[in-house]
C-alpha cells in the first residue's frame, strides 16, 4: 500500500544524476533544498561526488550522506536572513568532521556526535572519506523538556551506554526506512530526542548522583504510566513511590524540570499521540482533555498551543489532510471488568475514557465542579491510579500508532485490552 501523499517520504539523490562539471552546483542546490541557507566551499568543483538518503515527515528529518571534501558555513547574516531555531544532531560514521561554533572547535570521529544550532553562525568541514547522519530536531522538542531557550550545542559520546543506544536507533531508523509509516518514524524520533535530553544532562552516567538519579528514573516512569490520572500531583506520586516530595523536587530540579512541568509534558505528549491515532478520530477535544488528565478542553488547548505552536484541533485536522495508514496486526479485545487480559481478535469500536463526559461513568453529581469532567477522588475506586481499563497494551505483532516507550498502552481506543 503506497504511503499517503505529503506524509512520510524517502528520497535518494546522487551527483551521478548530472554531468561532472555541474555536480558542485547540483550539490549546493540539493543540500539547500532541505537545509537552511549556508555557504559551500569545495576542494574541487570539476567532478564533485556525493549522495544522500533522506527520510522526512513534517516533524523530523534524517539524512544519511557522503561526499568529497567540502566546507559548509553559516554566517550571522544568513542566520538573520533565514532564521532556523532547530537543532541538527550530527553523527559521523566514517572520516572526520570539524565543527567550529561559539568560539569552540570539535573534531568528530565515529562514535561521537554533537548538536549543532542553526540559530548561530558555524563552520563545518569534512574530508573525502566522511559518511554521516544528520537528524533535524525541532527546537521545542529539546528546549521544552529541558526548560531552556538558549542555543544548545554539546559533544556526545555515542560509543557506549545510552549514547550507543541512540546511535543504534538512528541506524535502525535508516535501515528500516522502506518499512515505516509517518507515525513509526515520528515515534522512534521522539524516543531518540528523549534519550538525547538525558545525554545532554549527563544522566547516562551510572555513578552520576546516586539516589537522585534513581529517584528521577522512577518518577519519570511513574508519571508516564499515570499521566492520564487527573489527580496526579507531586504529592500523590511521592506518596505512591514512598519518597518525600522534597526528594522528588530535588531529583527533577537536577534534570531542569519540576513535578508540575513533567506531568504537563507527559500529558501533552499523550494528547499528541491520541490526536495522531486513527482509532481516536471520533473523540472530541473535550474527551481527549479529560482522558489525558486535563481539567478542561480550554486548559488543554492553551497548554498544547504553548508547547507545539498549534491547537489540538489544528494538529488533528492537519493529520486528516495528510492521510493516515490504519494499524495492522492482531488486536486484543477490550478487557471486561475484573477479567484477565484477552488476547484474541476484536472488532470492538473505540471506547472513550471512563473519565470523559461521553462515558456513562464520567457523569457527575449535582454540585460537583463543572459538568462531565473527571469524577472526584472519592468516586474512583483507585484515586491514585489510572483504572486498568483506561489503558491498553499493544500485543505482539501489532503496529498500533500509539506505541509509547515503556508504557506502549497509552491509547485507550479500546482495540487492545489490559
Amino acid at each position: 500500500m503506497p504511503l499517503p501523499a505529503e506524509s512520510y517520504i524517502v528520497e535518494t539523490r546522487t551527483t551521478a544524476e548530472v554531468d561532472p562539471h555541474e555536480r558542485a552546483d547540483f550539490w549546493s542546490e540539493h543540500v539547500g533544498s532541505h537545509q537552511s541557507r549556508m555557504g559551500y566551499r569545495y576542494a574541487r568543483t570539476d567532478d564533485f561526488r556525493g549522495a544522500t538518503v533522506r527520510q522526512r515527515t513534517e516533524r523530523y528529518q534524517l539524512v544519511k550522506f557522503w561526499s568529497d571534501e567540502v566546507a559548509y558555513s553559516r554566517t550571522a547574516r544568513q542566520v538573520r536572513q533565514d532564521p532556523d531555531e532547530d537543532y541538527r544532531l550530527l553523527l559521523p560514521l566514517s572520516g572526520e568532521i570539524v565543527l567550529r561554533q561559539d568560539g569552540q572547535e570539535a573534531r568528530l570521529a565515529p562514535g561521537t556526535g554533537t548538536l549543532v544550532s542553526f540559530a548561530a553562525p558555524f563552520e563545518c568541514l569534512q574530508d573525502a572519506s566522511t559518511h554521516a547522519f544528520v537528524l533535524t530536531i525541532p527546537a521545542r522538542e529539546m528546549d521544552g523538556p529541558l526548560n531552556r531557550k538558549s542555543p544548545l550545542a554539546t559533544g556526545l559520546d555515542l560509543s557506549r551506554g545510552l549514547g550507543r543506544v541512540v546511535s543504534s536507533m538512528i541506524g535502525d531508523l535508516h535501515a528500516e526506512r522502506d518499512h515505516l509509516t509517518d507515525a513509526h518514524f515520528n515515534a522512534v524520533s521522539d524516543r531518540v530526542v528523549e534519550l538525547l535530553c538525558m545525554l545532554t544532562l549527563g544522566d547516562d552516567r551510572p555513578d552520576g548522583a546516586g539516589q537522585l538519579t534513581d529517584v528521577e528514573t522512577m518518577v519519570r516512569r511513574y508519571v508516564r504510566e499515570h499521566a492520564a490520572d487527573p489527580g496526579l500531583t507531586g504529592t500523590s506520586m511521592a506518596h505512591a513511590l514512598g519518597w518525600s516530595l522534597r526528594q522528588i523536587q530535588l531529583a527533577l530540579q537536577r534534570a531542569g524540570t519540576t513535578p508540575r512541568d513533567l506531568i504537563r509534558e507527559e500529558r501533552l505528549r499523550l494528547v499528541r499521540e491520541r490526536l495522531q491515532c486513527g482509532d481516536c478520530e471520533h473523540l472530541t477535544i473535550t474527551d481527549l482533555a479529560f482522558a489525558s488528565g486535563f481539567s478542561s478542553a480550554s486548559a488543554l488547548s492553551t497548554a498544547f498551543r504553548q508547547r507545539y505552536g498549534v491547537s489540538p484541533r489544528e494538529m488533528r485536522s492537519g493529520g486528516r489532510r495528510r492521510g493516515r495508514r490504519g494499524s495492522v496486526g492482531t488486536r486484543a479485545a477490550p478487557l471486561k471488568a475484573g477479567g484477565p487480559p484477552h488476547r484474541g481478535p476484536s472488532t470492538a469500536p473505540c471506547r472513550t475514557s471512563p473519565w470523559s463526559p461521553s462515558s456513562p461513568t464520567g457523569s457527575r453529581r449535582a454540585g460537583d465542579r463543572g459538568t462531565g469532567g473527571p469524577p472526584a477522588a472519592a468516586e474512583r475506586p483507585f484515586p491514585d491510579r489510572v483504572p486498568a481499563h483506561s489503558r491498553v497494551d499493544v500485543t505482539a505483532g501489532s503496529h498500533h500508532p500509539c506505541t509509547y516507550g515503556e508504557n506502549p498502552g497509552r491509547c485507550w481506543a479500546g482495540n487492545h485490552g489490559r
